[in-house]
């Protein structure tokens, strides 16, 4: 045999030998007998020193306490989970496991990096991390850098803070080598993510830096506190996605809520050249940014920079407020300097229409703009210079400021389009949409009615705007008010006046359902039936439902769309679309 042919033949031999192999192991840390370790630092060594292909599992115990702790998960593969009653039992449950970072020397609770090119996996469950500090450094609890897949399932982080991130901060090692964050529910115990009660100068719960992805299903972020981002707050080439598990129930906590700002963004603050997106995937209920709060602009979301935009399907962002502490823009939201909002209620193509019968397609309601006796422009949506912010298919509804009670536009090359709306019951004295300063708006099949302010529907100063198969119906008020050098055009349009002698403005009853309560459908006896000749490119109503449905009963008055934001789906007396009660 040749000595190359021994050297091989030597090498499947180690190969076999016993203990080369190395299977993933389980490590215990507790006080008790059947543990193998008494602190979490010396069982992640060991799994570290295990070897780098395993995934070794570390189950924390209830029945010590970590204190002070300072962990770190250096390269390496690894679940940590806690919820053990002690180092014997095999299941495990609630309560979490408590790992407290109080007097650790301002460090991050749990620090997990992996500066290398191979990519790593860390799964933690089971644990409440609380009492982070990283003083002015990054991530009160956790800082997760590098090249890596970390997901954080039902645990919790309260009561951390840090200069970024008050709970979590995450970043990734290039373009190539991500960092992807997730955060949801434990399938164990059922628990959703929750970051509550943190407070960071940045992103009060959670800061996504470069080159990081946070993908945040079934998990409650809630009233953290930031000078911007009080909940979210993401950076330049940090990445967002936001969405619940296809057909599970949505329990109303749960999403980014009651986060406050003293500057911008008291829900998420948007700052990269990204598209971040919020889905909606379940039929059970939507996402939510809800009860949010901004000192000054953005109560509920705030996006800005050339390219920075959050898109959104099927989103309640309902009940934000700015302007608490200063004079504030966007209520619900806010875009400037090229970022962009888009809201939309639609299935986006899809074959499914998501709609719940007893809830808008998409929400920007309840939301207000100037508080605490300071001024507020844009109570639903709000874009400034080079901002943009859309709105297609849902409800625009309850939302209050002193200016553009709905939604505004100011600034050059600022947009609002709200396309297939419905537009009501919003509170404000200078008008429930607006547009000002070289901006523009573009109102397509909306129903515009039952404005509970005062002054005009709708304001244009030294602006443009565009509006089309539209209702803009109030016995009372000024529907619309033009100022300046601004630019009107009109087309097939019903009104209770007639604003725009040289477009196409109809001054008929829009014949609704039931106005008085709250129901602005069409009556078979419309004259908003068949009144129009097109639609925006979308097709689809406030419902969701197909526009241009010709009904053969009633003369066509201009085409066979419907003026306004519902579209008649059948001549019977009550309609058989699948969202409207039986009839009697």
């Amino acid at each position: 045999m040749s000595r190359t042919r021994i050297h091989c033949a030597f090498l499947v031999i180690a190969l076999c030998l016993p203990g080369v192999h190395v299977e993933a192991a389980v490590f215990r840390v507790g006080s008790d007998a059947a543990c193998t370790h008494a602190d979490i630092q010396s069982a992640i060594d060991a799994a570290a020193a295990n070897g780098a292909d395993t995934l070794d599992s570390i189950r924390i115990a209830r029945n010590d306490t970590y204190l002070s702790q300072a962990l770190v998960i250096d390269s390496q593969r690894v679940i940590l989970v806690g919820g053990y009653a002690d180092c014997s039992a095999n299941t495990r449950g609630l309560p979490l496991t408590v790992v407290d970072g109080d007097g650790n020397g301002g460090h991050p609770i749990l620090t997990i990096r992996n500066p290398g090119s191979i990519r790593q996996l860390v799964q933690i469950a089971g644990l409440e991390l609380r009492g982070g500090n990283a003083q002015t450094g990054d991530g009160g609890a956790l800082l997760v850098t590098g090249n890596a897949q970390v997901d954080l399932s039902g645990i919790s982080l309260h009561d951390n803070n840090a200069g970024r991130g008050g709970a979590i901060y995450a970043r990734g090692n290039s373009s190539t080598e991500k960092l992807d964050l997730s955060l949801d529910r434990d399938s164990i115990t059922g628990e959703p993510l929750r970051a509550e009660d943190n407070l960071a100068d940045l992103g009060g719960a959670v800061f996504v830096d470069a080159n990081a992805k946070l993908t945040a299903g079934d998990a409650r972020i809630a009233q953290n506190h930031a000078e911007s981002g009080g909940g979210i707050y993401i950076g330049s080439g940090g990445d967002g996605f936001f969405a619940f598990n296809s057909g599970a129930a949505v329990p109303l906590d749960r999403g980014v809520q009651s986060n406050t700002a003293e500057l911008d963004g008291g829900g998420i603050y948007i700052a990269s050249g990204l598209l971040h997106y919020v889905e909606r995937h379940s039929q059970m209920g939507s996402y939510r940014i809800s009860g949010n709060e901004a000192g000054r602009d953005g109560g509920g979301v705030f996006v800005t920079g050339t390219g920075s935009f959050l898109f959104a399907v099927g989103l309640r962002l309902d009940d934000n407020r700015a302007g608490a502490l200063q004079a504030g823009c966007g209520g619900g939201g806010y875009a400037d300097n090229g970022g962009g909002i888009v809201v939309r209620g639609d299935s986006v193509g899809a074959p499914v229409n998501f709609c719940l019968a007893d809830a808008p397609c998409a929400s920007v309601s309840g939301n207000q703009a100037g508080i605490n006796g300071h001024a507020g422009q844009g109570g639903g949506l709000y874009a400034g210079p080079n901002g943009h912010a859309t709105f297609f298919v849902g409800e625009l509804r309850g939302n209050q400021s002193g200016q553009g009670s709905a939604g505004m536009a100011a600034g050059t090359n600022a947009t609002l389009k709200v396309w297939s709306a419905l537009v009501v019951g919003n509170v404000g004295n200078a008008g429930t949409i607006q547009a000002s300063s070289a901006a523009s708006v573009d109102l397509q099949g909306i129903t515009l009615t039952n404005d509970l302010g005062s002054g005009p529907l709708l304001g244009i100063a030294d602006a443009q705007m565009l509006l089309s198969a539209s209702i803009i119906h109030q016995s009372g008020r000024i529907a619309a008010a033009f100022t300046g050098t601004s630019t009107v055009s009109t087309d097939c349009v019903i009104s209770h006046e007639n604003f725009d002698a040289s477009g196409d403005v109809r001054v008929i009853d829009p014949g609704f359902m039931d106005a008085g309560n709250g129901d602005y459908r069409l009556r078979i006896d419309s004259g908003a039936i068949d009144s129009c000749s097109h639609s925006n490119y979308l097709n689809r109503d406030v419902r969701d439902q197909p526009r241009g449905v010709d009904l053969p009963e009633i003369p066509n008055i201009g085409g066979a769309y419907d003026a306004g934001a519902f579209e008649r789906q059948t001549g019977e007396t009550v309609f058989a679309d699948g969202f409207d009660p039986p009839a009697t």
